[in-house]
């Protein structure tokens, strides 16, 4: 028979494995990015999830509380995309003969993803 204690470290456990499960990790960026793990990508992709945890509140989510694919996919672009701005804080890409090539700072695929901006659900009050 399960006690009450057995059965609160079991919600405590499935609660830990759900927010593992809904953040991204330096790997995955790596690996998305083509890049090693680094500091800068650790912080990087800290500030990823903490921004899609407090300002994205109506991500995509399957049924138990995980990012869903679209979700997943958009938080792993938008850290590689931050990843990229930290070598150009001023968001100049490079200087060549033609003109200037900046990074984008805005991405309505991304914006669409994590429904942001334009993008996010209508509400009522």
């Amino acid at each position: 028979m399960l006690t009450p204690a057995d059965a609160a470290l079991a919600l405590i456990e499935l609660a830990e494995a759900r927010a593992a499960a809904s953040t991204l990790t330096p790997e995955e960026v790596a690996t998305w990015a083509r890049v090693p793990v680094d500091a800068d990508l650790v912080a990087v992709v800290e500030a990823v999830n903490a921004f899609i945890h407090a300002d994205c509140p109506d991500v995509g989510r399957y049924p138990n509380g995980e990012w869903d694919a679209t979700t997943r996919l958009g938080a792993t672009m938008l850290a590689a995309r931050w990843l990229r701005r930290r070598n150009s804080p001023n968001g100049v890409e490079a200087l060549t003969e033609t003109g200037i090539s900046y990074v984008s700072r805005y991405d309505p695929d991304l914006a669409r993803m994590l429904r942001i901006d334009g993008y996010q659900l209508p509400k009522v009050g």
